[in-house]
């Protein structure tokens, strides 16, 4: 008995030695768990505290910010894949941006980096391209090892003379933060479908000065002048251009086409028009001009390479398509889409399915007074989903222009955009507008306009009335033909993407 009894007690000694050994080893276990989320939790509070620290340096930061040409061409010259100095320009601090936190036995430390990645260089400005990574470390006080954790951000810079139709919403005043937050508020704006890139669909805010009165550029192009600047287009050079006899005087009121030795330009219009119309009948893609002298009608298709304009007393062939600048010195005074009748009479539709700008047709109209659209302007390949535009099929362009200011004598002219009280009540509207003098307006009661593209006005008057923007993210990354569009009185540098794009975690 006395050996069973021994035996017995070895058992249960081994069995209790290996209890205290198993409750020692979960007891460890659970303290290396605790400890292993613990430090999970500091990594993850130091990157959400290193992205806070950045945004607050974004939204301490200016954007658009107006710098001097010198300082574009310095910027343009240095810009190169891995560099900080862009984004140290933009921020005005060195990178990289440190930050530190505790609380109890936990402690968490940030660093924020910022390197440009890709330079894309157009003819006047640049968009540098890159990644912004947080990394945060987190510790534990009595506890020698570390977890380290990491946010990557795409961004984007755009730094030049930049063209306006990048900018989903700005306004061209200096307004104090509080007085932009009461802009925004009281007129109604929203941004629909919520952008991808966060910093896409906010609204910009200059200090007033960056929309020009005269868009040089796309009146030089227009007219097949190389050099022009505003204020200093004579009227041998208008008339030149214009294929009329080289004397001092005024152009007579008209439409015209724009051709020269080396093909066609664009149109331009000198007087009121009492209706510009846009139209695609079949592969055309159709302008019609009713003005006080009567109809001129433009038809061109980009496939066959085939354009005919047909004015009040000619019909004219040619075998090839203008150059999509329509320039009006003077009003707009009804601006829609609509339809071709048989005997090619153009008459706007207050159809919102009604498309008329042809696929892959880029068309700026430029007046020098104000501009009145009264009906929708849809391009094809855009399709509405609950009112709401998806553009990733559309590869059609429109730019609306309206700058206040003569384009030879630089007199006031009036300007800005408004949406007529005649327009349809739920208006749709696929178009980069821009609007100097008076700025945008939309007039009546109870309207919602659907902007497809973006808006940048002096001033923008609701009435009440909704503006709900769907920003057309192609534009940022359009290659190949140069957009015809209006672009900044000044250089500026202007944060377009701010992105996080993944998160890893390090043991």
């Amino acid at each position: 008995m006395s050996f069973v009894s021994f035996m017995m007690a070895v058992v249960f000694s081994a069995i209790g030695l290996s209890l205290l050994s198993l409750t020692r080893i979960y007891l460890l276990t659970g303290g290396y768990r605790r400890n292993a989320s613990a430090l999970e939790y500091a990594a993850e509070n130091g990157v959400k505290l290193g992205f806070r620290r950045l945004v607050e340096a974004i939204a301490q930061a200016t954007s658009p910010r107006m710098i001097t040409p010198e300082e574009y061409l310095e910027l343009r010259d240095q810009a190169a894949p891995g560099d900080t100095r862009l984004a140290e320009e933009f921020l005005s601090a060195a990178m990289p941006l440190t930050i530190h936190g505790d609380w109890g036995r936990m402690a968490w430390e940030a660093e924020a980096g910022w390197r440009t990645g890709r330079v894309r260089k157009e003819e006047s400005y640049f968009l540098a391209e890159g990644t912004a990574e947080v990394i945060g470390i987190g510790r534990l006080k009595n506890f020698k090892p570390v977890r380290r954790a990491s946010l990557t951000l795409e961004t984007g810079i755009l730094v030049g003379y930049v063209p306006l139709s990048l900018f989903p919403l700005l306004i061209d005043q200096g307004l104090s933060p509080a007085e932009r937050e009461q802009f925004l508020k009281n007129r109604e704006i929203s941004f629909e479908p919520a952008s991808k890139a966060s910093l896409v669909s906010s609204a910009g805010f200059s200090g007033g000065g960056l929309i020009p009165d005269v868009p040089e550029g796309l009146l030089s192009k227009a007219l097949k002048i190389k050099f022009f600047t505003p204020g200093n287009l004579s009227l041998f050079q208008l008339r030149k251009a214009l294929g009329l006899e080289e004397v001092n005087e005024p152009v007579p009121d008209g439409v015209y086409l724009i051709k020269d030795d080396l093909g066609l330009g664009g149109v331009y219009v000198q007087g009121d028009v009492l209706e510009l119309g846009l139209a695609v009948a079949g592969d055309d893609q159709v302008v019609s001009f009713r003005t006080g002298g009567g109809e001129w009608i433009l038809r061109f298709n980009p496939a066959k390479s085939e354009t005919i304009f047909t004015s009040p007393d000619s019909i004219q062939s040619y075998g090839l398509v203008p150059l999509g600048i329509i320039v009006v010195s003077g009003k707009i005074i009804s601006l829609g889409g609509g339809t071709m009748d048989r005997n090619g009479h153009f008459s706007l539709s207050r159809d919102d399915d009604t498309v008329c700008v042809l696929r892959g047709v880029n068309l700026s109209i430029v007046s020098s007074g104000e501009i009145t659209i009264t009906s929708h302007l849809v391009g094809q390949g855009v399709r509405w989903t609950d009112r709401v535009p998806y553009l990733k099929d559309s590869d059609s362009q429109l730019m609306i222009f309206s700058g206040g200011k003569d384009f030879t004598t630089l007199e006031d002219a009036g300007g800005g955009i408004t949406i007529g009280e005649g327009a349809p009540s739920d208006l749709k509207i696929q178009a980069s507008l821009t609007a100097a003098g008076k700025g945008f307006e939309i007039g009546g009661s109870g309207r919602t306009v659907r902007l497809a593209g973006g808006l940048q006005a002096s001033e923008y008057v609701s009435h009440g009335n909704s503006l709900a923007i769907t920003p057309d993210e192609k534009l940022l990354g359009h290659s190949g033909e140069p957009l015809l569009s209006p672009m900044t009185r000044q250089p500026i540098l202007h944060l377009v993407i701010f992105e996080a794009i993944g998160w890893k975690d390090f043991e």
